[in-house]
């Protein structure tokens, strides 16, 4: 009874054609990878900000018809302004009464940029008073590493990630781009969802908002709206988990992972032509060794069993070796690259790897 053919020995004799299909697998695995882990550091960060902040902050500034006003009730603007003030502060009590509600205050807001490797979100800075910081940042778990808190008109404190990001100094003006000379970097802070805060200084804002504090049971305004009654159309100014889950996933997640999937689908399509040209080149190389094999009694079912086990072999050999090269570049990356620039890297990412296999 005749043996199987031997595979491993045919690719060991022929070290030279089999490293070049092997290396071009791996390279093929390592610069998807690669390509997919930059891509995601952005998807990654603005996740942070986009699906974690908003579990225990959000904003609201809502309209007159939100709380049951109109302006053509009153008699005189006086009197329209008192009543809506007072309704304002009696349904911020309300709030505060609320199973869930840590925090309520009426405040000025500025914005704060982030960049990713590809686009960027500015995304919300409440204006708070000095005494009532260190109650909004231990909301958060942060903790001051470097600098000093707030203590004069227009210092910010600034999380870690954010102040590589934008390259801040303690000191530096912070988002003069926006805001001219009006507010400073006094301190960075450290936490699990990349906040700022900092002193209002005049009225130079982007806006007044309700800040409100939230955990559990609380996950979006909705759930706030219906305790209290108020009127909330689609219109209202409001950001919370939910705006922000409809930004993050129309936005970012389907505009990255589409930019993946055009990527592996070139790389396949030149992976796919390049295989098939190696492999006809294989094959018409390997002519006579077939036919030798036939000749002396091996069947065409032994011969195509040893020919499937040298492309396994060889792809699974591309495949490893290119999951080592993209290993190290990877952590390479980042850490010279992504950490420095404040972003959050992805090192394992199953279901791009799932996706790369699969393709």
């Amino acid at each position: 009874m005749k043996k199987g053919i031997s595979a491993v020995k045919y690719i060991r004799n022929n070290k030279r054609t089999c490293f070049v299909l092997i290396i071009a697998f791996a390279l093929t695995i390592m610069v998807m990878y690669v390509i997919n882990f930059l891509l995601s550091a952005t998807k990654e960060s603005f996740k942070t900000i986009m699906l974690e902040m908003p579990k225990k902050v959000m904003y609201a500034n809502l309209s007159d018809a939100a709380y049951g006003i109109n302006e053509e009730d009153f008699a005189t603007h006086e009197e329209y302004v008192d009543k809506y003030q007072e309704t304002v502060e009696e349904t911020e009590n309300k709030m505060r009464a609320l199973d869930g509600v840590k925090f309520v205050k009426r405040a000025q807001k500025i914005d704060t940029k982030y960049a990713g490797i590809i686009g960027m979100v500015v995304y919300e800075t409440p204006l708070l008073e000095k005494e009532e910081i260190k109650g909004y940042i231990d909301h958060f778990n942060a903790k001051l590493i470097e600098g000093k808190m707030p203590e004069e008109p227009g210092d910010i404190l600034v999380d870690k990630n954010v102040f590589a990001n934008r390259h801040y100094e303690i000191g530096g003006y912070y988002m003069k781009e926006f805001y001219g000379e009006t507010f400073k970097v006094c301190g960075v802070i450290e936490s699990d969802y990349m906040i700022c805060v900092g002193m209002p200084n005049g009225f130079t804002n982007s806006g007044w908002y309700t800040v409100i504090c939230i955990d559990e049971p609380i996950t979006q305004f909705k759930d706030i709206a219906e305790k209290l009654d108020l009127n909330i159309s689609e219109t209202e100014d409001i950001i919370d988990a939910n705006d922000y889950r409809a930004f993050y996933d129309d936005d970012v997640v389907k505009s990255i992972d589409s930019s993946m999937d055009i990527i592996i689908l070139v790389v396949m399509i030149f992976l796919a032509v390049s295989v098939i040209v190696a492999y006809v080149s294989f094959m018409r190389n390997r002519v006579s060794e077939y036919c030798l094999y036939s000749s002396i009694g091996y069947s065409k079912k032994s011969i195509y069993a040893m020919m499937m086990r040298e492309m396994i072999i060889i792809f699974a050999a591309g495949i490893i070796i290119g999951a080592m090269i993209a290993g190290v570049i990877v952590i390479f990356l980042n850490k010279t690259a992504v950490e420095p620039m404040g972003l959050i890297g992805k090192l394992v990412d199953l279901n791009q790897i799932s996706k790369i296999m699969t393709a």
